[in-house]
């Protein structure tokens, strides 16, 4: 004979019983959620701690290599200026050793002869226009520079004066060399002569510098002046010669 179960448990007792069983379960679920969440967030918390003392310590092991990227965007500013200026001065610059042409007229004094005052101007030449040459459009030929000079000195004698005067219109690069004025002067209760002359260079022709030794330098006064540079150009060298001032201060 087969048996059936009785319940006699109220349906509201029921009811109850399975809310509570479900309150129950929603209450551990949200309790390990919760639990789950907070041992996230301080792992996070501890991760964010490490992240900061790793950022904090590349910062300070980078200001040394920002300072240097700084330093070198400076220095390429500073280069770029200097290669202006070095390329704008080899625009502006005479093509020619100013030191070289004083000693090379230094080594054309006679003797006896002395320098007081040496002026040097260099520019572009002014050539008159013909009015055929003014119909001609030459602007895109700059004009030639050339460089003026003139000396002012004593001599013993007016021969030594022309002397000088003829030296330096032999010796290259010097040219239209003129003699302004001669005159007597009182020097130290001596009778000598005052001098002025003048000369030009062509600035845009090459020129070669030719330095003199002590020997040479001997030779020149022991043997007067031949005439021309004292040691000049190689043969094929091309251009013109300056002497150099090492045997008169080196």
């Amino acid at each position: 004979m087969k048996q059936h179960p009785i319940d006699l448990l109220p349906e509201s007792i029921r009811v109850r019983s399975q809310a509570g069983l479900r309150m129950s379960r929603f209450i551990i679920a949200s309790a390990t959620a919760l639990g789950l969440l907070t041992i996230a967030a301080t792992h996070s918390s501890f991760m964010l701690i490490g992240a900061q003392d790793e950022l904090f310590q590349a910062a300070t092991l980078a200001e040394p290599v920002f300072a240097t990227e700084a330093r070198a965007s400076e220095l390429k500013a500073l280069l770029q200026r200097t290669n202006e200026y070095v390329e704008l001065y080899d625009r502006l610059a005479l093509p020619i050793n100013v030191s070289a042409v004083i000693a090379t007229v230094v080594n054309c004094l006679p003797e006896s002869a002395a320098l007081d005052q040496f002026d040097l101007d260099a520019g572009a030449r002014v050539v008159g226009r013909t009015p055929r040459a003014r119909g001609l459009d030459t602007r895109d030929e700059p004009p030639r520079r050339i460089l003026s000079g003139e000396i002012s000195g004593f001599a013993a004698t007016d021969q030594q004066i022309a002397e000088l005067v003829g030296r330096l219109q032999s010796t290259p690069p010097f040219r239209d060399v003129t003699l302004d004025f001669s005159r007597t002067r009182d020097i130290h209760g001596r009778d000598a002569r005052e001098f002025r002359l003048s000369f030009k260079i062509d600035l845009d022709v090459p020129y070669q510098v030719s330095y003199l030794d002590a020997a040479s330098a001997a030779e020149r006064r022991d043997a007067g002046w031949a005439g021309g540079p004292l040691r000049p150009p190689e043969s094929g060298a091309g251009g013109n010669n300056l002497q150099d001032r090492a045997h008169v201060n080196h």
